[in-house]
Parts: C-alpha cells; sequence; structure tokens
C-alpha cells in the first residue's frame, strides 16, 4: 500500500501584481504556485518517492490583512518578494508577518522559504535588521558565488538569478543560521537551516519576461540610470538557475538536503 504524505504550502502575497504582468503570467501567488508545484516535479525526477506527496497550496494576501493560518495548518510558508514595499518598515501588516513568521519559527516545525523581500523578512524574524545596500541596486542576471555550505546545496559554487533590490540583511547570519553565499553587490544573498529554513536574495521565480517589465518600470520612474538599464537588460534573458533553486527547496522542505 501506497502511503501519500500531504503537504501544505502557504503563500504569502506581499505585493500588489502589476496589471501587464497579471495579463501574461498572473499574479504574484500564481507565479509562486507555478514555481513550486515546477520544484516538486523536478524533485520527482531524481527522487521516486516525491510522488507520494499530495501538495496543497493556499494563499494568503497579507497587503490585504487576509487570515493567517495556524501552525497545525500548514508545513512550509512561502514569502513573495515585494516591489513596492521596504522590509525595514513598520507598516501593520509588514509588522504582522515578522511576528508570524518569528513564532512559526520558535514555536512549529514549520519550514520558512523566501526570496528577495521575503528573505529579508524572514530575516527580520530571526532578528536582522534589513537596510539599505550602500552599493546600491543589485540587477537582472547576477552571479551569486556560493560558501561551502552553499556549494554542497546547491551542488555547484556559483547560482546565476535574476536580482530586483536595493536593501540587503547583514552579512552575518544569526547563531544556527548558515549564510549560503554572496554576491560582488551584496554579502548576504541567502540563510540556511535544514529542514527548516531557505531564503535567497534573488528572485528565482522571475523568467525573463517578469524581469524585462521590472526593469523598465524602475527606468520609467527615474529609479535607476539608462546606462544602468541597458547593461541589465542586455543580460535578462540569459540562462537562470531558477529551476534548481525549486527542486532544492523540495529537499529542503522533504529532508534530502546536506
Amino acid at each position: 500500500m501506497v502511503v501519500v504524505r500531504r503537504y501544505r504550502v502557504l503563500i504569502l502575497e506581499c505585493d500588489a501584481t502589476p496589471q501587464p504582468i497579471m495579463r501574461v503570467r498572473g499574479t504574484w501567488g500564481d507565479i509562486f504556485e507555478r514555481f513550486i508545484r515546477d520544484g516538486l516535479d523536478r524533485y520527482r525526477q531524481q527522487n521516486p518517492t516525491g510522488s507520494k506527496i499530495r501538495l496543497e497550496v493556499t494563499r494568503s494576501n497579507v497587503l490585504e490583512m487576509e487570515p493567517l493560518p495556524e501552525k497545525d495548518e500548514i508545513d512550509c510558508v512561502l514569502v513573495s518578494g515585494s516591489t513596492e514595499h521596504d522590509a525595514s518598515r513598520d507598516s501593520a501588516w509588514i509588522l504582522r508577518v515578522v511576528e508570524y513568521l518569528r513564532y512559526l519559527y520558535s514555536n512549529s516545525n514549520v519550514a520558512l522559504v523566501g526570496f528577495c523581500f521575503g528573505h529579508q523578512i524572514i530575516g527580520r524574524a530571526l532578528g536582522m535588521q534589513p537596510r539599505r545596500n550602500p552599493n546600491g541596486w543589485e540587477l537582472s542576471l547576477c552571479d551569486v558565488s556560493l560558501g561551502e555550505v552553499g556549494s554542497r546545496l546547491f551542488g555547484r559554487d556559483t547560482l546565476p538569478l535574476h536580482f530586483l533590490h536595493r536593501d540587503m540583511l547583514p552579512a552575518s547570519a544569526p547563531p544556527g543560521v548558515e549564510l549560503l553565499g554572496g554576491s560582488d553587490l551584496c554579502p548576504n544573498q541567502g540563510l540556511y537551516v535544514p529542514g527548516r529554513l531557505l531564503t535567497l536574495q534573488a528572485h528565482p521565480e522571475f523568467d525573463a519576461f517578469v524581469m524585462n517589465y521590472s526593469l523598465n518600470r524602475r527606468c520609467e520612474q527615474d529609479v535607476i540610470g539608462r546606462d544602468q538599464w541597458m547593461r541589465a537588460l542586455d543580460v535578462c534573458g540569459l540562462e537562470h538557475a531558477g529551476g534548481l533553486v525549486s527542486e532544492v527547496v523540495w529537499r529542503v522542505l522533504l529532508g534530502g538536503d546536506c
């Protein structure tokens, strides 16, 4: 008899989806659900036991203060990015998310996964303080140089991923948390605790379309300069490691990580 394990992922939607992206790719929640489902498919190709997982995905729009499940109702929280919000702010919805993540990490076995804003807000829940990066924007496709733990986890020394940020977490991780790697512009590119925690400063869920739109939008807003915008556009369509990240997420969640 095959025993099927139910696995419940909650996606916290931390941003409103721009209409041009929504028309082509759906909401941020849709994009993240595809990412997590694609990752499980990739995991199953390498691990037959993955076929015994029944994935259930729910979402909460935290900007709208939608309800948050109790700790025994979920197995993992996936925290989205937020292109319009700052993880260091004390907005009511941000403080609510920080406290929720802090509670889950301290009082349950619920796993936490987050990218970009999600990485920073999880770091904040662990006692780290997000701040403006003095090196400025990290944009489009950039390489993350992985440390020993990161290299073992991802099976390579460098991860090419999409970026859209100018905030960062401190370069040192809290006790019991591993720093995965850094880049030329940002020394803290990810946090890791086996079976419990995986964050990246990057946007592994982005594709070239989403990255291209986001760069154009920042240039139109005069947030980034034209030269910076053109350099970023030149590389945004190159191959990235988002698919690998989606698979590694499941290795972490299901206890097959290093």
